[in-house]
C-alpha cells in the first residue's frame, strides 16, 4: 500500500475515534438513562428558562409597541405643524409650475427647538424679581466697615447721621453728599445715632457699653456758627475739633464728647431723647435700659424686666413714654407720667424691634 494512503488511513482512524470519545463525553455529561434523552430536572429546568426568556420578551415587545405610538404621534405633530408653517409662514417658490418650500424639515424642527427655549426663558424670566421703580439719586462713601444706622435730623433736614461698626459716626449734607463730619470718640462699633429734637446735640451708642452725647454743629465748615452758639460746652468744642488745612475737602474730626453715659455692662444698642431732649435712654445687651440726664450724664432709672439682650429703645415724640424691644420676643410700654412708672408687656413676635407711629398715619388709613 503505498504510503499517502496509510498515513490517510491513521488519519481517519484518529478522527473516528476522537468523535466517540466526544460522544462518550456528551453523554457522561448529561448523565441520561436512555440514549438521546434528557433527564427530568434537567428538562424542568430547561422549561423553567424558556419561561422566564419568553416573558421578557413579551415585556419588550409591549414597550417596543408603546414607543412606536409615541413616535407615531410625534411625526403626526411634527407634520401637521410643518403644514401650518408651510401655508402661513413659509413664502413658496413657483418653478415651472412647482412649488418649493424653502426650510427644510430639519430647519422646522430647528425653530420648533427655538421657541421652546424662548417659552422657557419667558417662564423663568416672569419668576424673577423685577426691576427697582426708584433709582439711586446720590451715594455717601466714607464708612470702611458696616452702616448700622441712618438718622436724620429734625432742625436741619439737610444733614443726615450714620452709625458705623468703623468705630466712627459721620454727619453728612444731603445736597451735596459730602462727610461734614466724623465723630471718633468711640473705641468700639457705634450702634445707633440719634439727633436731639430741640437744639444741636447727637446720642451714638457703641460696643464698648457706653453712649456719648456730641455737637454735630462742628460740621459746619465755617466755624463762626459754632462760637456763635450760646452754650458754653458748644464753645468749648470748637477747640478740640480737628481740621486738615492741607485737605479742606476733608471732613472735621471730633474725638471728645460732651457726655460720657456710663452704666451698662454691656454692648449699648440703641439709644433715644426723651422730655423734650432732656433726658436720653439706652438699651443694652445687659437685659437693661437706662434714663440719663443729658446736662449732667447722671443715671436717672434702671428698667429692668426682659429676659434677654434688649434690641432697640424709643421714646415718644410728645409723651413720656418709651417702649423696649428685646431678644426674649416682647416688648415693653414703660410710662413715666405715672410716679409708680406701670409696665405692659406686649409679646407674640419671634423677634422684636420697635417704633411709635405718628396719630395722622392712622387718620389717613381711616
Amino acid at each position: 500500500m503505498p504510503l499517502d494512503n496509510i498515513q490517510k488511513a491513521k488519519s481517519k482512524g484518529l478522527l473516528q475515534t476522537q468523535r466517540q470519545n466526544s460522544a462518550g463525553m456528551i453523554t457522561s455529561r448529561y448523565d441520561s438513562d436512555t440514549e438521546g434523552q434528557l433527564t427530568a430536572p434537567f428538562r424542568s429546568k430547561l422549561h423553567h428558562l424558556f419561561g422566564q426568556i419568553e416573558k421578557e420578551f413579551e415585556t419588550l415587545y409591549t414597550e417596543n409597541l408603546h414607543l412606536q405610538d409615541k413616535v407615531e404621534t410625534l411625526q403626526e405633530r411634527l407634520d401637521a405643524y410643518m403644514a401650518v408653517d408651510k401655508s402661513i409662514n413659509e413664502p413658496l417658490e413657483t418653478v415651472d409650475g412647482a412649488t418649493k418650500a424653502k426650510r427644510s424639515a430639519s430647519h422646522i424642527s430647528q425653530k420648533i427647538k427655538k421657541s421652546y427655549i424662548a417659552s422657557t426663558s419667558r417662564l423663568v424670566s416672569s419668576f424673577r424679581q423685577t426691576a427697582p421703580a426708584y433709582t439711586v439719586v446720590k451715594s455717601f462713601h466714607g464708612h470702611k466697615d458696616g452702616v448700622w444706622e441712618v438718622n436724620t435730623s429734625k432742625l436741619n433736614p439737610q444733614i443726615i447721621g450714620t452709625a458705623s461698626a468703623d468705630h466712627s459716626a459721620r454727619i453728612w449734607n444731603v445736597e451735596t453728599g459730602l462727610c461734614l463730619l466724623q465723630y471718633l470718640g468711640h473705641s468700639g462699633s457705634v450702634n445707633a445715632i440719634r439727633f436731639n429734637p430741640v437744639k444741636d446735640g447727637v446720642v451714638t451708642t457703641s460696643g464698648e457699653g457706653t453712649a456719648h452725647i456730641w455737637s454735630p454743629q462742628v460740621s459746619i465748615s465755617s466755624m463762626d456758627a459754632l462760637r456763635a452758639q450760646s452754650s458754653e460746652d458748644y464753645l468749648d468744642m470748637s477747640d478740640q475739633c480737628e481740621t486738615n488745612e492741607e485737605n479742606p475737602d476733608q471732613p472735621t474730626t471730633l474725638r471728645t464728647p460732651l457726655r460720657e453715659l456710663i452704666g451698662h455692662h454691656s454692648v449699648v444698642i440703641a439709644a433715644d431723647w426723651l422730655n423734650f431732649g432732656g433726658q436720653a435712654i439706652t438699651a443694652s445687651w445687659d437685659r437693661t435700659a437706662i434714663l440719663f440726664d443729658a446736662e449732667t450724664g447722671a443715671n436717672l432709672t434702671v428698667l429692668k424686666g426682659h429676659d434677654q439682650e434688649l434690641t432697640d429703645v424709643r421714646a415718644h415724640p410728645s409723651q413720656d413714654l418709651v417702649v423696649t424691644s428685646s431678644k426674649d420676643t416682647t416688648f415693653r410700654l414703660w410710662d413715666f407720667r405715672d410716679p409708680n412708672m406701670p409696665v405692659t408687656v406686649f409679646q407674640g413676635h419671634n423677634q422684636c424691634s420697635v417704633s411709635f407711629v405718628p396719630v395722622h398715619a392712622f387718620q389717613a388709613l381711616d
